[in-house]
């Protein structure tokens, strides 16, 4: 995730670094958002300071995961696969 962001914030030409106030990013209750889990953090570090601009970390409420568009449909494709181990691409 830091280098996607890493290669977007790379990116900008002068004016588009001057016109960018702050950085939003929303995250999901994924491990990459985990206070015990930091290396995510410790990476971000480094990039906030090479952009000089400051990045504030939005959370999305807690929610069943059935309530998420996404992950309707994941559950939709697992029930087609029925558990088959995708190995190759005939699989696939």
């Amino acid at each position: 995730m830091v280098d996607a962001l890493a290669a977007w914030g790379y990116t900008w030409d002068a004016q588009e670094h001057t016109d960018t106030k702050s950085i939003h990013i929303t995250m999901d209750h994924g491990p990459e958002s985990s206070g015990r889990r930091t290396p995510c953090l410790h990476r971000m570090v480094p990039f906030v300071e090479a952009i000089g601009k400051p990045v504030q970390w939005l959370s999305d409420p807690p929610s069943p995961s059935k309530d998420k568009p996404i992950e309707r449909c994941w559950g939709i494709v697992a029930r087609h696969w029925n558990g088959t181990p995708l190995i190759n691409v005939d699989t696939r």
